[in-house]
């Protein structure tokens, strides 16, 4: 059993970072009865709360030693008599509660429909329907410091990301701010994206809208700000692996550095790619990538993306590895059409 939570490259202001961490306690709504029971495979049996499953961790709040996280290829079977939301392997969600199965390795989930007899590596992901908003939250702040194209300048970077997920919709509030200093210039990248992804009846798909907002000096980018629709599919989603895929359109309205306004129509093809490891330490590995094909300015492409790679220091804090960069054949005459940065950092998950 380790005390390991998982992280993700983030974004701006301590003044955000601050609001969120006090939301995050003072909505912490008191805790049902620790009545729940985790069977593990070495045959240890553990009283409290199922909080959540997800991305192969489960956390579970005990009494002695508060939330942990439990590796679940870990996990035999569970108990419980609240209900909770269920999401297979096969993308079939389910409502119901749990039972011990005689089955070695198997959990019995009893729903309104009867009563299935579940291999706990078919269950991706576990949310209690009566979990408190504070559960319901996974907050991440990053910070990284590095070089910048071949160690030109000095870099740091400050990140936030807030994820609030229901039962049928995952929404996200991603801030970043990078700073590139050297002896000549000093270069910022802000950005903050609000987005949902809303499911379907049918899971594998979901509706995707973002709306968010950015400057870039490196792209001679004062001011750009996007409202994107489109439609997504989930090609992987188990408990070491999740890939997705979404397409869409998205509206934007831009100011350049030497004062020029446009507004244009643009496609969105866009890559989410997650995998982990349960090894020692723990490694995560996230990317994702965006191209924007430009539709009524025909010929311009832009794009951005990410990749971060993290190992476990602790239950709450990762060492991570992040890249990042954002791509314009079309910025002007004051701006490059790449952007960078490579950093070394921290988060913490709280």
């Amino acid at each position: 059993m380790s005390k390991s939570i998982r992280p993700r490259t983030t974004s701006v202001a301590s003044c955000v970072a601050l609001a969120c961490l006090l939301l995050t306690t003072a909505l912490d709504a008191a805790a049902r009865p620790k009545t729940d029971m985790v069977e593990l495979v070495n045959g240890d049996r553990i009283s409290g709360e199922i909080k959540s499953m997800e991305n192969g961790v489960l956390k579970y709040g005990t009494d002695s030693m508060g939330t942990v996280s439990i590796e679940w290829d870990g996990v035999n079977t569970l108990d419980s008599n609240h209900f909770f939301r269920f999401r297979t392997i096969t993308h079939v969600r389910l409502f119901g509660a749990l039972g011990e199965s005689e089955t070695p390795g198997h959990v019995l989930i009893v729903h309104a429909a009867g009563v299935e007899d579940v291999h706990v590596n078919d269950i991706v992901a576990i949310r209690a329907i009566e979990s408190s908003l504070r559960d319901r939250l996974d907050s991440v702040a990053n910070f990284g410091y590095s070089d910048i194209k071949a160690s030109e300048a000095r870099t740091t970077e400050l990140g936030l990301l807030v994820t609030y997920e229901d039962a049928y919709s995952v929404n996200e509030l991603d801030a970043r701010t990078i700073v590139a200093e050297s002896e000549t210039e000093t270069n910022t990248s802000n950005r903050i994206n609000l987005s949902r992804r809303k499911l379907w009846q049918n899971p594998l798909y979901f509706n995707y809208y973002r709306v968010g907002w950015e400057r870039n000096d490196q792209l001679a980018i004062d001011s750009r700000t996007a409202a994107t629709y489109g439609i997504g599919r989930r090609f992987f989603d188990s408990n070491r692996t999740k890939l997705s895929l979404t397409t869409g359109l998205q509206v934007v309205a831009e100011e350049d550095s030497l004062g020029e306004d446009t507004e244009s129509l643009e496609g969105l093809i866009a890559a989410d790619f997650r995998t982990w490891s349960f090894s020692n330490p723990d490694l995560e590995l996230i990317t994702g990538l965006r191209l924007y094909p430009g539709i009524t300015e025909t010929g311009r492409l832009r794009g951005d993306g990410e990749i971060t790679l993290s190992w476990e220091i602790t239950g709450d804090i990762d060492l991570t590895l992040s890249a990042t960069g954002s791509y314009d054949n079309e910025s002007n005459e004051e701006g490059d059409d790449y952007d960078y940065a490579i950093t070394t950092g921290v988060s913490w998950d709280f």
